[in-house]
């Protein structure tokens, strides 16, 4: 069943994430910044999410991420999404 998470979902898993140390690191501030600009470019912040067996057969799926201390990258966010 797929679930469509909002900007407050958003915004609540990246606090998590910063709070229980799997945000690699970095500042919840430039976090919040990145969150920031893509709400500006995108108009809102939502994601959908959906299990593997939702997938058509021979569908398939891409994870975007990327790894990274947010402060290297400080003033650069902008050019991140």
């Amino acid at each position: 069943m797929s679930r469509k998470l909002n900007e407050n979902d958003i915004r609540a898993i990246v606090t998590g994430s910063a709070l229980l140390g799997a945000g690699g690191g970095g500042s919840l501030e430039a976090a919040y910044k990145m969150l920031e600009e893509g709400k500006k470019r995108a108009g809102e912040l939502s994601l959908e999410l959906i299990e593997s067996s939702e997938l058509a057969p021979g569908g398939s799926a891409c994870v975007v991420t990327g790894y990274y201390l947010p402060d290297a990258v400080a003033g650069r966010e902008a050019e991140l999404l």
